[in-house]
């Protein structure tokens, strides 16, 4: 029976997310760290989220990044690569701040929420106009535009929730930071030119070199052509850093924060008319 496909379903979706951080502590051999220096700021900065059961674990990892997992905010987990390790310790708390407000909102909830009402929508419409989608079945000029008009909705849609928690870290997450919304935008910006830095690391030991020169020239602190950012703004789960330290360096609240982003990421997402782009 329908209800029981449907319960099935809901059950198995919500027993994946309550082992999520497990899976994923296991599946990338993460060690949890206990002691240091990194250890004990970061379990203030979770203290200070409300959030003190939260575990920071470390991934082998020459990839500059962090990130949370986790539904549940007793059992939240946060994790970082060695190489997160090697930047500055104020840089670093700034990437643990940024993810324990992703775990504080249950931000990885909320993103598989969207990812359900939008699947959800979109049987229930197929389910309402059953009728009226069989009867254009043949009618390529209908049926076609319709299903490529939900594949670029459904990253659309993903991409602005997933967008507006990266926003809300970074800016809840600087009220955790001593230094406040300057330490955020710091830590922000030695992330990038460690992602660059490793990028231009990749390109100069590649025997294609002169063939990947040009793809270097994209970096994460810069401001692209209206095209990449339309991409950047509309599709991406988050941000460009560019922006995110832009938005930083304004003394706005979450609330105006919030108003500047929607705008911003639109105005961002249109060309410039002729004007060059800003480096």
């Amino acid at each position: 029976p329908p209800f029981v496909i449907i319960g099935f379903v809901l059950f198995w979706w919500v027993f994946n997310l309550y082992v999520s951080d497990r899976v994923l502590v296991a599946a990338m051999d993460a060690v949890e760290l206990t002691e240091g220096e990194i250890f004990e700021r970061s379990k203030m900065i979770f203290r200070k989220a409300g959030i003190p059961n939260v575990k920071l674990f470390v991934v082998d990892s020459p990839i500059h990044n962090g990130l949370a997992t986790g539904m549940n905010i007793g059992r939240g987990t946060v994790m970082v690569t060695k190489a997160t390790l090697q930047l500055r310790v104020e840089a670093v708390e700034a990437i643990v701040a940024h993810e324990a407000i992703h775990i504080k909102k249950r931000d990885v909830l909320m993103n598989q929420v969207a990812r359900i009402l939008f699947l959800g929508v979109v049987v229930g419409t197929v389910y309402l106009f059953y009728d009226h989608i069989v009867t254009f079945a043949d009618n390529l000029w209908i049926i076609l535009p319709f299903f490529y008009g939900l594949m670029i909705a459904f990253p659309l849609c993903l991409s602005f929730v997933a967008q507006w928690t990266e926003v809300r870290a970074d800016h809840l997450g600087a009220e955790l930071l001593e230094g406040g919304r300057g330490q955020m935008k710091n830590g922000l910006h030695e992330l990038g030119e460690a992602l660059d830095s490793t990028l231009a690391k990749t390109v100069e030991y590649s025997a294609v070199k002169k063939d990947t020169e040009k793809g270097i020239q994209m970096r994460n602190l810069d401001r692209n052509t209206w095209l990449i950012r339309l991409i950047e703004f509309q599709f991406l789960t988050h941000p460009p850093l560019y922006w995110r330290i832009q938005m930083l360096s304004s003394p706005l609240s979450w609330r105006g924060a919030r108003r500047n982003w929607m705008v911003g990421r639109l105005k961002e997402s249109v060309p410039d008319f002729g004007k060059a782009s800003a480096k």
